[in-house]
């Protein structure tokens, strides 16, 4: 297990995990994307996508996004907006620049 970089999001409390999908309309370029949603309990939404498999990139902050820390209003405005969500099964992986080891503890 690596030490968290400083600013490392999982060092902060979050309200809920969520698994995601979501078909990106044709004007960004059409297609499917999934990865994970952090809410944190301030309302401040950070997202990450799968690179395939089990691995995924770096958590960002969802650009755009007005601070919601009521879960079921921020699911309801993710739903609104296209995102299909899925409880995910305990903490989100670390990120670990190191592609051996990625989306790993």
């Amino acid at each position: 297990m690596s030490t968290p970089p400083p600013g490392d999001p999982l060092n902060e409390p979050y309200a809920a995990h969520w698994l995601f999908g979501a078909d990106m309309p044709d004007e960004l370029g059409g297609g499917f994307v999934a990865g994970q949603l952090l809410l944190r309990t301030d309302g401040t939404l950070l997202r990450r996508y799968s690179s395939g498999g089990p691995d995924y990139g770096p958590w960002d902050t969802v650009p755009g996004w007005t601070p919601q820390p009521n879960v079921e209003r921020a699911a309801a405005a993710l739903h609104y907006n296209g995102y299909d969500l899925h409880p995910a099964g305990g903490p989100p992986p670390r990120y670990d620049p190191d592609p051996r080891k990625a989306g790993h503890d």
